[in-house]
């Protein structure tokens, strides 16, 4: 999933829910539709901040293990393995008797 899509997809999840449980209670006249618009809309900015905090989380994690990963290779180059296994060892003696 593309980063940029977490904090929709959070929101309207979010406010997807609920809507089909405000508008039960709604055909059911336990609220009104004012009421359940104001909750509505409560939830769609709680929900907005929550996926915000989820994709800053991600995207740290995201930067961290980049960083690693770069650290790695940068290792890996600056200082190669100079141990031959034995198989190794055994094709340059190969080589020199030749």
């Amino acid at each position: 999933m593309d980063e940029k899509y977490i904090i929709p997809f959070v929101t309207l999840l979010g406010s997807a829910f609920t809507s089909v449980i405000l508008a039960v209670r709604v055909l059911n006249n336990q609220t009104d539709i004012v009421r359940a618009l104001v909750i509505l809309l409560i939830v769609i900015i709680v929900f907005f901040i929550i996926g915000k905090i989820i994709h800053k989380m991600f995207m740290k994690f995201r930067i961290e293990l980049e960083e690693k990963e770069r650290e790695e290779s940068e290792a890996e180059f600056a200082n190669p393995d100079t141990e031959k296994t034995d198989e190794d060892q055994e094709e340059s003696e190969d080589e020199n008797v030749n």
